[in-house]
């Protein structure tokens, strides 16, 4: 009997899907492109073995470079092997010394000389590292059609490059990177992007944005539509004219699959913008999308994830934006219709991608189900019958996300999926206040459960995840009493963003409220009676 997992997913600790996917490789595989194996004696390498392995592996690449020209000196260097996920001390090494080309190609995704950018120093072995990271860790959630060796992609973009490694790099790394990288994306405006590899770059920061406290502070929105615009400008909606859009041709069919899978990658990251701020996408659906699901080389995870997008963007569309009432979400009574019609559209899409399991699609279905099932959650929902089932879905499919999304390592997860598990939450919450509430000690827990590990996932001091871990632990304790009417504008997010103004109206004026400047008058007290009460 072989092992359960293969020896990819056991190096890595992670889940297997092998037995489901068979004879398929499994999703980690599959995505790297290379075959399961299975072996009862394969034993883990540990990092730091890998590390020193990598480090024999460039000092030999470096040494048969250098055979030809021994007769010239040699620059001296020390190189700092350290792990992405070390303190900032062990981050810092000289600058990238110069490799002489061989006529030998380096091995895929190993880097082979050191990367700097302002003053931030990344050794070789750490890029082949934060690669690696990514490869594994990070590009499943989007899996573009891409180059994943540091070396051609350093050359090719640097902004993708340094993307890559701010994706997948620990705390002290990114805080260190910010500065540098939005530099590079400034540069974007004064000069119009004419690559492939930038539209990637822009949708992973959007993907993995840096730290920040206030929403209106994330960029992520700004880069994916400056994505959008640069792939609409290159052409990539039509990959197949190409030499339409640029005066240089491209006949590669590799090509086309990369241009076809970044323009799906650009309508995903669109519609989760769209989620975060609750407001309608800007990109329409036509064919240039339904074209590019018939690649060939398209990702079946990166399809299935644009089907889901786009079932999600339409039902929005539908209930909460294109009624005709001032807000834009449709009458109650319509609404509940049109709910119950789009959840038999959502049985029918959950069993066309039944054949493709993984965690990633698992949390989309589950999130763009709760999208769903939060339009009856409204106010101005009356009580019956009818919305008595859709709250114990809501119920039942809030805590089955929680619990997914739990799983993972939220410390290197999408923004997106700290998201959902924010909204399930507040769904929970919003639940919890209705007559409708069915298993109350379980959703205390599931609340519970939701805030411990969303701060996990805190990378610094007052960041998004930690202000709202905060507004999670101080709604719990509040009843949903407004003192303004209900936010209905911001489509499925309107629950979400009703939620923060409730903890504003409640804590936040609480805390704030100012002592009126007379309450303590010391200049009109008289010193020398209170003295004298003393004596």
């Amino acid at each position: 009997m072989r092992p359960k997992a293969c020896t990819t997913c056991r190096q890595w600790k992670a889940r297997c899907d092998a037995s489901t996917s068979h004879p398929d490789p499994c999703t980690r595989c599959r995505t790297l492109r290379r075959t399961c194996t299975f072996d009862r004696n394969f034993k883990r390498i540990t990092k730091a073995k890998r590390i020193l392995e990598l480090e024999e592996e460039i000092n030999h690449l470096r040494g048969t470079a250098a055979q030809p020209l021994q007769s010239q000196p040699q620059p001296s260097s020390t190189t700092i092997s350290a792990s992405p996920h070390t303190s900032p001390a062990d981050k810092t090494c000289p600058p990238p010394a110069t490799i002489v080309a061989t006529s030998t190609p380096p091995a895929d995704g190993l880097c082979l000389s050191a990367k700097s950018i302002g003053n931030v120093h990344f050794s070789a072995a750490q890029v082949t590292e934060l690669f690696r990271i990514f490869s594994i860790r990070c590009h499943p959630h989007l899996p573009m059609n891409m180059c994943l060796s540091p070396d051609p992609v350093f050359d090719r973009c640097p902004l993708l490059f340094w993307a890559i490694c701010a994706a997948a790099a620990s705390d002290h790394p990114i805080l260190l990177l910010q500065p540098e990288i939005s530099s590079l994306v400034a540069t974007i405006i004064a000069t119009p992007p004419r690559s492939v590899e930038i539209v990637q770059g822009l949708l992973i920061l959007c993907m993995w944005p840096f730290p920040y406290s206030n929403t209106t502070e994330d960029p992520s929105l700004i880069y994916s539509g400056m994505a959008t615009q640069a792939a609409l400008q290159m052409g990539l909606h039509r990959p197949n004219f190409g030499n339409e859009f640029s005066s240089k041709k491209d006949p590669s069919v590799e090509r086309e699959e990369v241009k076809r899978s970044t323009w799906l990658a650009c309508y995903i990251v669109a519609q989760l913008q769209s989620f975060r701020l609750g407001i309608p996408l800007s990109i329409p659906v036509d064919f240039s999308f339904r074209a590019a699901l018939s690649g060939s080389h398209i990702s079946p995870l990166l399809a299935n994830l644009y089907r889901i997008s786009q079932f999600t963007t339409q039902f929005n569309s539908v209930i909460g934006a294109s009624a005709s009432t001032p807000s834009g979400l449709l009458e109650p009574s319509t609404r509940i219709d049109m709910i119950k019609l789009f959840l038999v559209e959502f049985d029918r899409l959950k069993e066309e991608i039944a054949g493709e399991t993984s965690q990633m699609l698992d949390l989309s279905l589950l999130a763009s189900k709760l999208q769903l099932l939060s339009f009856a959650l409204h106010d101005d929902t009356p009580r019956s019958e009818d919305i008595v089932p859709l709250y114990y879905q809501a119920e039942n499919e809030a805590m089955r996300l929680i619990q997914t999304a739990s799983e993972c390592n939220l410390s290197i997860v999408p923004a997106h999926i700290l998201r959902h598990l924010f909204f399930a939450t507040v769904m929970l919450i919003k639940i919890s206040w209705s007559p409708y509430i069915s298993q109350r000690e379980l959703v205390q827990d599931k609340i519970n459960h939701a805030i411990q590990s969303l701060s996990t996932a805190v990378k610094v001091q007052d960041d998004h995840t930690q202000r709202g871990c905060h507004l999670l632990r101080s709604t719990m304790i509040l009843r949903d009493c407004k003192r303004t009417p209900s936010i209905r504008s911001r489509m499925a997010s309107s629950l979400l963003f009703d939620n923060m103004r409730v903890r504003k109206e409640y804590v936040d004026e609480a805390s704030a409220a100012v002592v009126p400047p007379n309450f303590l008058d010391l200049d009109g007290i008289d010193w020398q009676d209170l003295g004298a009460i003393f004596v």
